[in-house]
């Protein structure tokens, strides 16, 4: 299967690319994630994970992340960013397998 990684940061390519071309497409996904929710800590210098850090960083912070200018799309980022860490880290970070595996 041809996964194209063209349009994401280098540095979460780094961290799944070996894992899709060994077809672990769950561990690629939790990688990805995780480093995601790094590099948010690091731009937001918030030691927070899972929604909190979301919130933080879009919301409740002096200069909080922005991806669009208008306003109404903030909330909608926030629930974007936080069902997806929820869903494919939060379930992961807490079990041995993920509640959705792949493939």
């Amino acid at each position: 299967m041809a996964v194209h990684l063209t349009l994401l940061h280098p540095e979460v390519v780094e961290a799944c690319t070996d894992l899709l071309g060994a077809d672990r497409f769950d561990d690629a996904i939790f990688a990805a994630f995780r480093r995601l929710e790094h590099e948010v800590q690091q731009r937001t210098g918030s030691p927070a994970i899972g929604t909190g850090l979301v919130t933080t960083a879009f919301r409740d912070k002096k200069d909080p992340i922005r991806i669009s200018d208008r306003e109404q799309d903030e909330g909608r980022l926030v629930e974007l960013f936080a069902g997806a860490i929820r869903l494919f880290k939060g379930d992961r970070s807490h079990k041995d397998r993920p509640l959705l595996p792949c493939g």
